[in-house]
Order: C-alpha cells, then sequence, then structure tokens
C-alpha cells in the first residue's frame, strides 16, 4: 500500500474528551512547526456510548474509527495502525503532549533506521522527572536484560517514531487479552528482530498521571505482562532464562508495591541479580 502520509499517529480513545483537545492542539503547533511533513491523525474510540468530541482543527487530517465494542488498548492501536497510510507510526495516549519540535526532531533523527526513541518528562509520583537522567540510561533501550530484570525501558509508545514496515505481524497478530503490557511486547519483539534504533536525547513527550491509568495497577500490569512473556515463551521467542527473571522482577516489585523505604531495601536484598541491573541503570 502506497505511503500517502509521513508519519500516521494513533490514538486510543477511550472516554477521552477531558484530554483530546489539549492533545490535538499540541499535535497542531507540532505540525506546523514541521512546515513540510504530511500528518495523518486516527482516533479510533474504545467507548461506543461516547461519542469522541473536539474543537475544530482545519488544518489538521483526523479521521475517528469507532469500535463497536470495548476491546483495548492493544486492538485499537493495531486497528489505527491498519488504516493507516503513513511510512512512520507514532503511539500516543488520549493525555500524552507533545513538545512543539517532536515531529521534526524524531523524523530527523530516525534516518535509516527502524525506530527512534526521544527522552521526555514522566509525572507518574514513582518516576517523577526526566525519563532518562543519562545518554547511557537512554541507550539502555535496546538491551533486553533490563526488560527482564528491571522493567519497560521506554515509558511509553508516545516517546517513540515507529517504521511502520518493522511492526512485528506477532504484534499486530495476537491481541492480548489483558490490558495493559502491549507496549512490553512490542519492545521485545522489536528488538528480539534486530531493530535499528536511533535517540533522539531532546526531552520532547510529555507523560501524564491522572491516577486511573492501567500503568499505575499493579496487578493488572502483573497479570498482563505474565500473559506476554508465557506467549512470547510458548512461542520460542524468549527463553527460560529471560522467563525467570521477569518473573523475579515481578515478585521483587510485589514486595516493595506500595510500602515503605524498608520494604524496598528487603526486596534489593532477596533479588539480588534484578538489584545489580537496576543499581547499575541508576549510576549510568
Amino acid at each position: 500500500m502506497k505511503n500517502y502520509f509521513d508519519i500516521s499517529i494513533i490514538i486510543p480513545f477511550y472516554y477521552g474528551n477531558n484530554y483530546i483537545t489539549n492533545n490535538l492542539r499540541k499535535l497542531n503547533n507540532c505540525i506546523e512547526h514541521t512546515k513540510t511533513l504530511k500528518v495523518e491523525i486516527i482516533i479510533v474510540n474504545d467507548s461506543p456510548d461516547c461519542d469522541v468530541i473536539y474543537h475544530d482543527f482545519p488544518n489538521l487530517n483526523i479521521k475517528v474509527i469507532n469500535n463497536e465494542t470495548n476491546r483495548g488498548i492493544h486492538y485499537s492501536r493495531v486497528r489505527g495502525i491498519k488504516s493507516s497510510l503513513g511510512e512512520y507510526i507514532i503511539m500516543l495516549d488520549q493525555d500524552d503532549e507533545l513538545a512543539i519540535e517532536a515531529l521534526s526532531t524524531q523524523y530527523q533523527e530516525i534516518k535509516d533506521n527502524d525506530l527512534v526513541v526521544a527522552n521526555g518528562f514522566d509525572y507518574n509520583p514513582l518516576n517523577y522527572g526526566k525519563i532518562y537522567h543519562s545518554v547511557k540510561h537512554q541507550e539502555l533501550c535496546s538491551d533486553l536484560n533490563y526488560y527482564f530484570n528491571v522493567g519497560c525501558m521506554i515509558v511509553s509508545p508516545g516517546q517513540c517514531m515507529i517504521k511502520k514496515s518493522a511492526i512485528p505481524n506477532q504484534w499486530i497478530d495476537y491481541i492480548i487479552k489483558n490490558n495493559g503490557s502491549d507496549d512490553l511486547f512490542l519492545w521485545i519483539l522489536l528488538i528480539k528482530n534486530g531493530v535499528k534504533i536511533a535517540y533522539n536525547n531532546n526531552i520532547v513527550y510529555v507523560h501524564r498521571y491522572h491516577g486511573n491509568n492501567v500503568s499505575t495497577d499493579f496487578n493488572k500490569m502483573k497479570k498482563s505482562s505474565y500473559e506476554v512473556i508465557d506467549y512470547l515463551y510458548n512461542q520460542d521467542i524468549i527463553n527460560s532464562r529471560e522467563r525467570k527473571n521477569y518473573y523475579r522482577r515481578m515478585k521483587m516489585r510485589e514486595i516493595y508495591e506500595g510500602k515503605n523505604i524498608l520494604y524496598k531495601i528487603v526486596a534489593l536484598i532477596l533479588y539480588p541479580k534484578n538489584s545489580y541491573y537496576l543499581i547499575k541503570m541508576k549510576l549510568m
């Protein structure tokens, strides 16, 4: 299929009328700033009994797709990608924000690579601040040891621009049943496929926190991530050591989740291998 746009921006929508206009306003500024890039925006409405309502942006190419039933964020992202006509894909949450130079710098940095990862700012109180504190920290995005022993090195797909042709078929074809870890699924598949990664050191992405994000519910995320890890293991994409390391990482987090510093110290002592990668990352 011919690419009619340089970039397709996919936004799953779930009762998000409080956020979507601000998101689109920021995107309008980004697109005007690029001057030359052709961009389409695809909003996939995953709340069928709620219409998508936003202020008029006459210069934006916006398409709204409505799911007949609530299908989850992974399905909605995939449906948006299947409907897209861009060479590159950006997947935003409905409350994400991009800096005015985000699209231009991401497009400039990707060059002949398959994926570019930008720095950003995370408002989650557990990780409040810059997403990456150094260039070396950011470059850990390509090291699967950290995904299995510490967690996702890429906070959100909104940090990334991905060549559409590089998105793995397994991620398109197998829609996870438990919401929350489709991004972990995507990063592992991409890295296992030998994806070429570029890095944008500019802070051009803002990850908002409203307290009701699926990513902040530990039990839901645990169930979702176990589904992903078990699927990858059963498909011989990851090995038993990688699966074991990820399970240990989640058990370590379970000890201190929502508890005081004493529990964190106990967790560090009980899981020395995971602690090694965590401390090494912090010192970079």
